[in-house]
Parts: structure tokens; C-alpha cells; sequence
């Protein structure tokens, strides 16, 4: 890492440019060597000091043994890349000897926590902001623009499952993060599975986390929803004759899709952040959703259950679908006495923390409504969008969950 280090140096001298290795987010503590340390960080106070990057000649009255290197012959950005490269590595490496440590302790656990504090410390420490500049690039905007006017009637991002809110939203967008909030038993988990099977019926890569329930109880609701069949049949082997027949055709009907849809459950709530990345990272989906991502467990080493655990989890989650890049939907428990007084799911009303209405793109509430057997969806908040709602129509025979208009009970008085 020494060579990479002076390398990197040089070339910043050489070019009389900071900014690469600025927007690249290179800092001090990357520097292993405490030679190259100092000069770094005595190069940063004479940037900011003097707002431009230091000269050869200002290097060698500070650093007169300091050696530059011939580093003409590869552009800025191959030194900050091999810089980037090297820090991970460190990083990784730094990882696995807590981890050997841990495991040599017999200590499971806590290797795990310190495989995924590794992780966490690659996606939240080696990352690099991207510049634009709006008014040299504005032509490649415009037809950008152009170009979407003439598909106007073609969804941006992943369907939601309900046609409205698809034309409210244009779909779920990549980097999103996204909230289906509700009471226990509301009915979150149903509609969030809709919208992965819309998603998968669209052509998209799945990735299905569950949480709350077991492997068996979400094919079970996958395939009752996708066949048109009782979830509970399925689950207590009470099907008959008819029902086969409908399993069997909705089973082939799915498996004949370009969309796909894994499935993973981890009933004992032990995913991290950065254990969803990898699995990411594995399987490469389109969209990921979790359910019951409240349980999921921080990294920071907060007791469970608190304010600043929850914290530890949303913020991650928003960082980890801007890096990967796709959209991340999870359900959230809605807190009854933090809801208005007419029962309804509000950004205060989010779980133990308000990080979770901070870090979200998207707020979906879930409700019981007053007409059963309906569910009400509102859009409690989100960016670029207006509050709205639907109300969905339960079928629990045939799994099935449609937007429709809501009957109102007749007045008593009429």
C-alpha cells in the first residue's frame, strides 16, 4: 500500500488537482504509513488554506527527503482507483483477523458481527460521490426527457401491484427506499408479497427476505396468491381435487415467467445490512423487499430495541439502495398510540424511531377500513409524490387482493 500511497501523491502534485482524490473520498486515515499520512494531511490544510492544491516546490520546503515519483504515464483516476482498491483490501483483511480471532474463541457470534462491521466499513467508507456538471451536460438531459415523452404511457420502475398508485408513482424507482407500515395483522405483509409478484410478473429479478414468518408460511402465500388458492389450505394440507388442478396450472403459468422470485427466511433475525448486500451481491436482483426489517439486527452494537438501534437499521438500508442501485421495500410495525385519533398510520407513528420516516423515499400505510373486508392503502408521505389512497379487496378464498371502491355502510338515519 506504501507504493500505491506515494503514487497517489505524486500524481496529485503532478497534476495540481485535488479534486479526483476528493470526489474519490480519500482521507488520511487510508494512509498506513505515517510518512505518507502527515503529507497528506498537510496537503488538505494547504488546499483548504489556500484553495489550491500545493506545488513541488511548497512540498519540498515542508518534506525536503519526501520522494515524488515519475507517474506520468497512467491517468489521475487509475491512482485513485488503485487507491480505493488497496484501502479495501486492508479493510477486509483487518476483518478477517477479528473474525479468526472470534472463531478461534469459539465465539460465533461475534464473528459474525465483525464479518459484517467489515462489510459495513467497505460500503460506508470506500465510496465516491459523483459530479455533474448541469451546464455542459444539459443536451444529453434534454434527450433524455425527449425520449421518456415518447414512452409516456410506459411505467418507469418496478409495478407496485395497484394501478393507481403505478400511475401515481410511475412504480418502485432504483435507490428507493420503501415503507409498507402498519398494525400487527393489518395486512402489510399480503400486500408488500403482491407487489414482489408484480414485480416478478413484470419480468424483474426478485429478492424476497422474510423475517416474520417461515420459509413454508411465505410459499404458501406466494403460491396462493399466484394460483388463486386459500393460503391456509396450502398450509394445512386441505386441498381437494379442483385445487390441485388450479395449483398445478398457476405453478406452470409462473414457472413459464422471465421474472424470478427467491425466497430467503431468517426466522432467528440475525441478517445484518451488510449480510443483505452480500446476498445482494449473490443473487443480483431487480428489487429486494423484506419483511419485518424491524427485526433485523444493527451492526453498531445498539441494544435491540431502541431508538438508536432502529436508527442503525434505516440509514444502512437507504445507503445499501443507493449502492446497489435498485429499489428495497420492507414492512414496518406502526405504533397504535403514536397513530391519530381516527387510526391512522402517520410518519409519527413509524416504529420507536423517527429515522424510518426520514430515511424513506415511499410511506405506504396500511389500514383496516371500516368495510370488511377491505384494506386501505394510503400513501401516508413520499418524495415527489401527493398523499392518495386505495382500498383493496380482500379475497382470502383465492388469495386475492384488488383495488376496488369503497361501500360505505348506509347512514342509519337514511
Amino acid at each position: 500500500m506504501a507504493d500505491v500511497s506515494r503514487r497517489l501523491i505524486s500524481k496529485i502534485i503532478d497534476e495540481g488537482d485535488f479534486t479526483p482524490a476528493m470526489s474519490g473520498g480519500v482521507r488520511e486515515n487510508w494512509f498506513e504509513d505515517e510518512e505518507h499520512r502527515r503529507v497528506y494531511l498537510w496537503m488538505v490544510d494547504y488546499y483548504n488554506r489556500y484553495n489550491k492544491t500545493p506545488t513541488e516546490a511548497a512540498l519540498r520546503l515542508e518534506f525536503p527527503t519526501y520522494k515524488l515519483l515519475d507517474v506520468d504515464g497512467e491517468p489521475y483516476q487509475f491512482y485513485v482507483d488503485r487507491f480505493r482498491d488497496a484501502r479495501t483490501r486492508t479493510i477486509l483483511v483487518d476483518g478477517e483477523i477479528d473474525v479468526h480471532e472470534a472463531l478461534e474463541d469459539g465465539d460465533l457470534k461475534l464473528a459474525k458481527d465483525r464479518m459484517s462491521q467489515a462489510l459495513n466499513r467497505v460500503g460506508s467508507e470506500v465510496s465516491s460521490l459523483s459530479d455533474l456538471d448541469v451546464t455542459l451536460e444539459w443536451k444529453s438531459r434534454y434527450d433524455e426527457y425527449n425520449e421518456m415523452r415518447q414512452h409516456s404511457d410506459e411505467m418507469t420502475g418496478c409495478p407496485t401491484g395497484f394501478e393507481t398508485y403505478d400511475n401515481i408513482t410511475g412504480g418502485f424507482h432504483d435507490e428507493q427506499f420503501i415503507l409498507f407500515a402498519g398494525q400487527a395483522k393489518a395486512g402489510k405483509s399480503w400486500l408488500m408479497m403482491k407487489s414482489a409478484i408484480a414485480a416478478q410478473e413484470s419480468g424483474k429479478k426478485v429478492l424476497f427476505i422474510t423475517f416474520e414468518m417461515s420459509l413454508k408460511e411465505q410459499l404458501a402465500r406466494y403460491d396462493g396468491i399466484t394460483c388463486g388458492l386459500d393460503s391456509n389450505k396450502l398450509l394445512r394440507n386441505r386441498l381437494d381435487d379442483d385445487d390441485m388442478v388450479k395449483l398445478k396450472e398457476g405453478m406452470r403459468f409462473q414457472s413459464g415467467l422471465t421474472g424470478t422470485f427467491i425466497v430467503s427466511a431468517d426466522i432467528t433475525a440475525t441478517t445484518t445490512p451488510s449480510g443483505l448486500s452480500g446476498k445482494i451481491d449473490e443473487h443480483r436482483p431487480d428489487i429486494v423487499f423484506v419483511d419485518g426489517i424491524y427485526l433485523m439486527e444493527n451492526e453498531a452494537g445498539h441494544q435491540p430495541g431502541t431508538a438508536q438501534a432502529y436508527t442503525s437499521l434505516s440509514r444502512p438500508m437507504k445507503r445499501l439502495a443507493q449502492r446497489a442501485g435498485i429499489p428495497v421495500a420492507g414492512t414496518m410495525q406502526a405504533l397504535r398510540g403514536k397513530m391519530d385519533k381516527t387510526g391512522k398510520v402517520t410518519l409519527h407513528s413509524l416504529g420507536w424511531s423517527s429515522s424510518w420516516s426520514q430515511d424513506a423515499d415511499l410511506v405506504f400505510g396500511v389500514e383496516r377500513a371500516e368495510t370488511a373486508p377491505l384494506i386501505k392503502l394510503r400513501i401516508v408521505a413520499g418524495r415527489n409524490v401527493s398523499p392518495a389512497e386505495v382500498f383493496v379487496a380482500c379475497g382470502w378464498e383465492e388469495s386475492s387482493f384488488e383495488e376496488t371502491e369503497c361501500i360505505e355502510e348506509p347512514d342509519d338515519e337514511s
